[in-house]
């Protein structure tokens, strides 16, 4: 089975989300921003990758005391990894010219995206994970909850959601992702372990930090004059 593209049944939640900013009166001045975004291909390591499903329904039977029906699926295929680097360049607050000298505030994220998955029988309410996550250096965590998003200096986030979370934690070094997560519905619950390499081989990471510092270095040269 493939799936190309993330199909949701039967789960309905509502979420609520606020952005807000500091006071006028200690509110940084934001003079420049964006984003560097490199883009990965990762192939999934089927020997190591898995996905179970955990059914919510009550099954009696003698041989399982724990109540719960469990699927095991082979997971198989490729995705890309999008390396954002988010930045904003200010002044402090009530610096209109700049005279204390201009800051930056970085902030740093991944996001799946375009999966192609192949799993034998995986039923198609299963979601490969594509919200932002926060990472740091090699390691990464995130969920789908509403203030899972960047957000600039001097900007803070309020939010709920009604419905359960999907959660997922992981690490990406020398060209090796790994990766383990949940994902909660109705009827269920779907955790994964999964392991891809990148394509070609060499640390998408390493080439991610040496690039954005490239970037970084030549943005410093065209700095406004404080």
């Amino acid at each position: 089975m493939k799936l190309n593209k993330p199909l949701v049944k039967g789960f309905v939640a509502l979420t609520i989300v606020n952005l807000m900013s500091v006071s006028n009166a200690n509110a940084v001045i934001v003079v420049d921003s964006g984003v560097d975004v490199i883009t990965q291909r990762y192939t999934i390591d089927t020997a190591n990758s898995q996905i179970l499903y955990n059914t919510r329904e009550i099954v009696f039977d003698i041989e399982d005391s724990s109540g719960q029906t469990q699927q095991t699926f082979e997971l198989a295929g490729s995705f890309d990894v999008q390396f954002q680097r988010y930045w904003w360049r200010y002044y402090q607050s009530g610096d209109v010219t700049g005279s204390q000298g201009t800051f930056e505030f970085i902030s740093n994220w991944l996001e799946f995206s375009n999966p192609l998955l192949e799993a034998e029988d995986l039923p198609a309410d299963f979601v490969f994970p594509t919200f932002n996550i926060r990472t740091n250096n090699v390691s990464f965590e995130g969920n789908n909850g509403p203030c899972s998003m960047p957000f600039g200096p001097n900007t803070y986030c309020t939010g709920f959601s009604t419905g359960s979370l999907s959660v997922l934690s992981g690490t990406l070094e020398d060209g090796l992702l790994i990766l383990d997560g949940s994902q909660p519905m109705n009827s269920g619950v779907y955790t994964y372990h999964l392991e891809a390499t990148s394509v070609p081989l060499p640390g998408a990471w390493l080439l991610f930090v040496s690039m954005l510092g490239v970037l970084g270095w030549m943005r410093k040269q065209r700095q406004l004059p404080s």
